[in-house]
């Protein structure tokens, strides 16, 4: 099981490394209506040695990121994240058009990207000698061009109330409380998804992902 793990952690290390970052995101004619679109498990920024996340994260991360599309996406379909796991590990690589991997999906859409910054809070849910922080992009791409669609990059610090009154409304949601780097990583997936089903869902009308 960690020698499969291992395999597809530098699989995905070898996708992030050949796909270039972007420089503009046309959205215009995105329609994912009855389309598929599959999660090409996130990884770690490449080439930030300094980035250290704790064990089991990327797993949770990813299962979080799939069950939060899989219940908010109605025409889009969400494949299987184990599915996309077990395309990795039975694979040795995959070309920058993401063509192979759409090819064993069957998805339209791919939507990947990686964690660039985590830091755990110091201190408890009263009081904290420092706070806890969050960094990760997100990426939408078309399945078989590998064209880029749209990207999303999350970023979050939880400060003090007296520090910034306009984040009220995210310190009462929080209940006063210093919250933990899972619980903005959750924020930050639930924000991300709620983006995703704008672009991808204005005028859905049926229900892909509930029976």
């Amino acid at each position: 099981m960690i020698i499969k793990y291992f395999t597809v952690c530098l699989l995905i290390a070898f996708i992030y490394s050949c796909v270039p970052a972007p420089v503009g995101v046309d959205t215009a004619g995105i329609d994912a209506k009855n389309k598929t679109l599959a999660i090409l498990p996130f990884g770690l920024e490449k080439d930030n040695e300094a980035l250290q996340v704790p064990e089991g994260y990327l797993q949770r991360f990813n299962h979080r990121m799939h069950e939060s599309l899989f219940n908010s996406l109605h025409s889009t379909l969400v494949i299987d994240l184990n599915k996309s796991y077990e395309i990795l590990r039975n694979s040795e690589s995959y070309d920058n058009s993401f063509a192979e991997f759409s090819a064993q999906s069957g998805a339209d859409y791919i939507l990947t990207g990686f964690v660039s910054h985590y830091k755990q809070r110091v201190g408890g849910d009263l009081g904290v000698e420092s706070p806890a922080s969050v960094s990760f992009l997100t990426r939408l791409y078309d399945a078989k061009t590998g064209a880029l669609l749209w990207q999303y990059f999350y970023t979050e610090q939880q400060s003090p109330l007296f520090e910034n009154i306009a984040e009220v409304g995210k310190f009462f949601k929080r209940k006063g409380k210093w919250v933990t780097a899972w619980q903005l990583t959750e924020e930050g997936i639930i924000i991300t998804t709620n983006k995703i089903k704008e672009l991808l869902e204005t005028n859905a009308d049926n229900t892909g992902n509930r029976p």
